[in-house]
């Protein structure tokens, strides 16, 4: 018994189009166009950045000044990394336990004085590679 719309009943249907093919790969005159195709490494994924604002690298000195009450006063030379409005990374050759209040003065002419924490200190060839971020609130 044959069911109406079997695959045997004859010529196949010509009402649905056939799928187009793929289209062609972009043209790439350096190269092959994908990582495998090279033989290298897949690209890294994109860290998770938790800054509000964008930095921007920044050579330069700076003196961070201690505020919390073991080290009141003492003062630590920075050598800066970068800069944003939100905070800085630099180099010291002591380091600084985070949580520590710090005030940072600048020696660049245009950049005043900020008070921060040190939210990260990590060891480094150079000393100790800070991460401070500035308090938000400003005096009015």
């Amino acid at each position: 018994m044959r069911i109406a719309g079997d695959m045997n009943d004859g010529p196949p249907d010509r009402s649905d189009p056939p799928n187009p093919p793929d289209p062609p790969d972009p043209p790439d005159a350096d190269g092959p166009e994908r990582w495998w195709e090279a033989g290298e490494d897949p690209p890294a994924p994109l860290p998770f950045d938790r800054r509000r604002h964008g930095r921007r690298p920044m050579q330069g000195a700076a003196r961070a000044v201690l505020l919390d009450s073991d080290h009141f006063g003492q003062m630590r030379q920075l050598a800066l990394l970068d800069y944003s409005p939100g905070g800085i990374g630099a180099i010291s050759a002591q380091p600084i336990t985070p949580g520590t209040s710090v005030s940072i003065g600048f020696t660049s002419h245009g950049y005043p004085a900020e008070r921060g924490t040190v939210v990260k200190c990590l060891p480094c060839g150079h000393g100790y590679r800070l991460a401070v971020r500035f308090d938000l609130a400003k005096a009015a």
